[in-house]
């Protein structure tokens, strides 16, 4: 089953890390000739900004002028990602992202990994992960554009799957006492390089050892 736009009507960058997934078995496959039935086969997407070494920027330093360039990722639209139904590990990294509405993973049930490092995040809408009920791992590292201090405490409330979640060197200050309550499987928490002085009393209560 196709139509006539295929994926063409998706963002340029989405688009390409697609075509990308399929390019050793279909090279030269073009944007209107991707199926509902290809984008069922699609498993890993990774949307990184390809070029960010041009602006002198590298995945573990200062994100110095990395932001210029026009053609990135500024926002997603559930178009975007849709009838990408088996999609288990996703990865949004270098873009120009400062938020990700709930409504662009509607079609994403089975994603275990979400990555959003590198972004302009200021903060997190709590409802941002509510429809991804198999998420195992959840990062947002090295995100100097967070101002929040914290993320809200409802943000993990329906990721009862979630084993590792990394939020490093995001210029955090604190978290509230319940955002991990109910995570019963979650064995990592990454707050590395963060400004966060202390923590609630029980904020791991209930978590395995």
């Amino acid at each position: 089953v196709t139509n006539n736009e295929g994926i063409c009507n998706r963002h340029p960058m989405i688009q390409k890390s697609i075509l990308k997934t399929f390019q050793e078995e279909r090279k030269g496959l073009r944007c209107d000739q991707v199926t509902d039935e290809d984008l069922l086969e699609v498993e890993d997407l990774d949307v990184v900004y390809d070029d960010y070494k041009f602006f002198g920027i590298h995945k573990h330093g200062p994100m110095i002028g990395q932001f210029k360039d026009p053609s990135r990722l500024t926002t997603v639209r559930y178009e975007d990602l849709k009838g990408l139904k088996n999609l288990t590990n996703l990865g949004f990294q270098f873009t120009n992202l400062s938020s990700l509405p709930r409504e662009v993973f509607k079609d994403l049930k089975k994603l275990k990994t979400l990555d959003v490092s590198h972004n302009l995040f200021t903060k997190f809408e709590k409802d941002m992960l509510w429809d991804l009920p198999s998420l195992e791992h959840f990062e947002s590292d090295t995100s100097e554009y967070f101002t929040a201090g914290s993320i809200p405490e409802e943000f993990f409330r329906y990721n009862r799957n979630m084993v590792a979640i990394d939020l490093d060197e995001c210029q955090l200050t604190t978290l509230p006492e319940s955002v991990f309550q109910g995570l019963s499987r979650l064995k990592t928490i990454d707050l590395g390089k963060n400004q966060i002085k202390s923590l609630p009393v029980n904020i791991f209560a209930g978590l395995p050892v």
